[in-house]
C-alpha cells in the first residue's frame, strides 16, 4: 500500500486501524476512526496510542494504520513509514480554540487578523515524493 499514489476508504478494510486513547465522542471516533467502510466492510482494530509519537511507534512496529495530515510528512518523517493521501474523505479542517476566559483585546485582534481575507494562509500540502 506504501507505494500507491493514494487511499480510499474502501482500502481500509481488514487493516488494524490505531485509535486514541481516552474519553472521545462516539460521533468523532466514528467519524476519523471508522469500524466499517462505506460499504459495510469491517476495519480492523488495531492498538491504542495516548501520543502522536505512540501512534508512529505503533505503525513502525507494523502494528497497524492511522490517519494523519499530509504534513506529516513533513514534520514527522521517520524511517519505514509511508504517508499515503486518502482521498473521497472530507478535508481535514483545523480552528484556532481557546478558553473564554481567556477572551481579551490582544486575542481577539490576533483572530481577527488572522481571519482576514488576503491574510497569510499555509500551503496546500502535497503528497510525498
Amino acid at each position: 500500500m506504501a507505494g500507491r499514489p493514494s487511499l480510499g476508504p474502501e482500502d481500509l478494510a481488514g487493516l488494524p486501524l490505531i485509535v486514541p486513547t481516552g474519553t472521545h465522542p462516539r460521533y468523532w471516533l466514528d467519524h476519523h476512526y471508522p469500524r466499517r467502510t462505506p460499504s459495510g466492510a469491517p476495519v480492523g482494530l488495531g492498538p491504542a496510542a495516548a501520543t502522536w509519537q505512540e501512534v508512529l511507534s505503533h505503525v513502525t512496529a507494523g502494528r497497524g494504520v492511522a490517519p494523519g495530515a499530509a504534513r506529516g510528512a513533513r514534520h514527522h518523517p521517520r524511517p519505514g513509514i509511508a504517508y499515503v493521501p486518502l482521498r473521497d474523505v472530507p478535508p481535514l479542517a483545523y480552528a484556532l480554540v481557546w478558553p473564554t476566559a481567556a477572551d481579551s483585546a490582544p486575542l481577539r485582534a490576533f483572530v481577527t487578523a488572522v481571519a482576514a481575507p488576503g491574510a497569510s494562509r499555509p500551503r496546500r500540502e502535497s503528497p510525498p515524493g
